[in-house]
């Protein structure tokens, strides 16, 4: 899934597609917008073809594992390739125990959703995480990104605030950095206290890669007849705990989760 070196994004008024960067569109160069048509191609030629016919925890592992590659390779040669592009990767402030970011909604592809659930039943503590994305499923259920962003309510996998299930975090997780730690915290307080959303300054390359390879697995998806929505993290994974059958169901053509709230 390597159709060739990605240019790198930029903030141009040129033709190529809008792609969302945080809270702001902006408008690639069409090189790039020519760049994510291929990578998208190769995506979805893959999931086409990976993806099980029936609940195969080890198939959607190796399938999500494969496509969280292509991102995070496709991203570092993007970086790498140009002085500016470096630049970009060493302003990049994340770091362990900065979570400001674990209280936003996540949109995540279903094949993610499944693999992240199956490989929470491999925890020795998983009785408990289900009850937990249970909990926070029902206190997040009708809120929309922003409402439950002003909740401040935490993905479930936070566990004094490092994720607990980093290795297997989802591409919209993979692809979300800061400039700034503090610009992170100040848009939580502002908006849990009732206020704005503060800006935060978030290097472009990964989240317009994830773009092309979101497009691609719902293509896939599209060619195997099976729903292609992005959904809600911890809203699909706690469905999935709770009743693992929605895979089989899912496999078969029935459309079982909802939508990601775009509002």
């Amino acid at each position: 899934m390597t159709p060739r070196q990605p240019p790198r994004p930029q903030n141009h008024a040129g033709r190529g597609r809008l792609v969302q960067v945080g809270r702001e569109m902006i408008r690639v160069p069409p090189e790039v917008d020519q760049f994510l048509a291929a990578l998208g191609r190769a995506v979805s030629a893959a999931v086409a073809d990976g993806l099980p016919a029936q609940r195969d925890a080890a198939a959607f592992a190796a399938l999500v594992h494969s496509l969280t590659q292509t991102l995070e390779g496709q991203t570092e040669a993007a970086f790498a390739a140009s002085t500016t592009g470096q630049a970009e990767r060493a302003a990049i402030a994340c770091a362990a125990g900065c979570a400001f970011c674990c209280r936003n909604s996540v949109e995540i592809t279903i094949p993610e959703a499944i693999a992240l659930a199956e490989a929470i039943t491999q925890r020795s503590d998983h009785a408990a995480m289900r009850e937990r994305f249970a909990a926070t499923a029902a206190a997040i259920q009708g809120l929309s990104p922003l409402r439950r962003q002003a909740q401040a309510i935490a993905c479930p996998l936070l566990e004094a605030e490092s994720c607990s299930q980093y290795p297997d975090r989802p591409l919209a997780c993979r692809s979300t950095y800061a400039t700034s730690a503090a610009a992170c915290r100040r848009d939580l307080e502002s908006v849990s206290s009732g206020g704005k959303p503060q800006p935060i300054k978030m290097p472009a390359t990964p989240q317009v890669i994830r773009t092309g390879i979101v497009s691609g697995i719902a293509d896939g998806l599209a060619a195997r007849r099976l729903q292609a929505d992005t959904v809600e993290l911890i809203s699909a994974v706690a469905m999935i705990l709770a009743d693992p059958s929605v895979i089989d169901r899912w496999l078969q053509g029935e459309r079982v989760f909802k939508p990601f709230p775009k509002q």
